[in-house]
């Protein structure tokens, strides 16, 4: 029996992104949407997040889609200086200990019901301690996610997952996002082995079409049919890290974008073109430098992520 390691986490909006953008016109592979159920918690599948990352009532796991993308490089460099709520310096981000997490209030300005596009740049510093290999066990691990709780519930996330083809499990990171909702359903992952120690842009983009693809560092790295071509209105705060043990390893350049690609770019993205919000945590104030007042907040200590800034 797969077990599901249960990581709540949060995220927040800025605007200025330093990283490679998405590349709508490299394809990816395809696999196999899985269908949610009724249930009593997540129920694992051969997929590479499985059910999700929460208790009660949540969809069950379906199959992840593959492709043949592979890891190529580390982003862009530091975005551009300045935010709400504090003075600007030349690189920064949010470094997670395992039980760090910080979150964005839920705004309706959230909810794009049409296609759209969720992001950020992730340095892994250590293979999750959730990981468990061997007697068919697997775990997950958590960097962002937009998540309502429900039967089934609705949202999206990036996870890190140890098995992504429902073969043995190989211990190491695979990186994958997910989608769920009502008639929707799918995960894509990446077979290759995620770099520990160097950020990557990691992306999800959901487009008219009902279709789910995985970014990694601008280029596809595959593609699945969801089952649905939008997900509703839910409220649910954008969040990064864990309420429990998990992440080692920082995020930056977190965001959400109201289409469903972006021009291949590695230069700073601003805030227009559909750009939602967008957090270069490149400020004291953690805040969106787009036009909505958005600004992450930080759990309470020991659970405070470090806001690293580099001059």
């Amino acid at each position: 029996m797969r077990r599901l390691a249960i990581l709540p986490f949060a995220l927040a909006a800025g605007c200025f992104l330093d990283a490679t953008g998405l590349d709508d016109d490299n394809a990816g592979g395809t696999g196999t949407g899985g269908v949610p159920s009724a249930g009593n918690g997540p129920t694992g599948g051969n997929g590479a997040t499985g059910g999700g990352p929460h208790v009660g009532g949540d969809a069950a796991g379906g199959s992840g889609g593959m492709g043949g993308g592979s890891i190529s490089g580390g982003g862009g460099d530091g975005g551009a200086a300045g935010g709400a709520g504090g003075a600007g310096c030349a690189a920064g981000y949010l470094l997670l200990d395992e039980d760090d997490r910080a979150e964005v209030p839920s705004d309706p300005a959230f909810n794009d019901t049409g296609p759209f596009t969720f992001g950020a740049r992730i340095r892994l510093d250590a293979i999750p301690s959730t990981f468990e290999s061997g007697d068919d066990e697997w775990s997950e691990a958590y960097p962002f996610e937009r998540w309502q709780s429900g039967d089934p519930g609705i949202g999206y996330w990036i996870a890190f997952a140890e098995d992504w083809d429902g073969s043995e499990d190989d211990g190491q990171p695979h990186v994958s996002v997910t989608i769920v909702g009502p008639g929707i359903q799918c995960t894509v992952a990446q077979d290759e082995v995620f770099e520990i120690g160097s950020f990557h842009h990691v992306a999800g983009s959901f487009d008219t079409s009902g279709n789910l693809t995985l970014y990694v560092d601008g280029i596809a790295a595959g593609s699945d049919g969801c089952g649905g071509q939008s997900l509703p209105a839910f409220e649910a705060p954008i969040a990064v890290g864990s309420a429990g043990p998990g992440i080692s390893g920082a995020v930056d350049d977190v965001f959400l974008h109201g289409a469903a690609n972006m021009a291949s770019t590695t230069s700073p993205v601003g805030c227009n073109g559909g750009m939602i919000a967008a957090f270069p945590f490149d400020s004291e104030g953690l805040g969106t430098t787009c036009e909505g007042s958005y600004t992450f907040e930080l759990l309470g200590a020991p659970n405070d992520p470090e806001h690293v800034c580099d001059e």
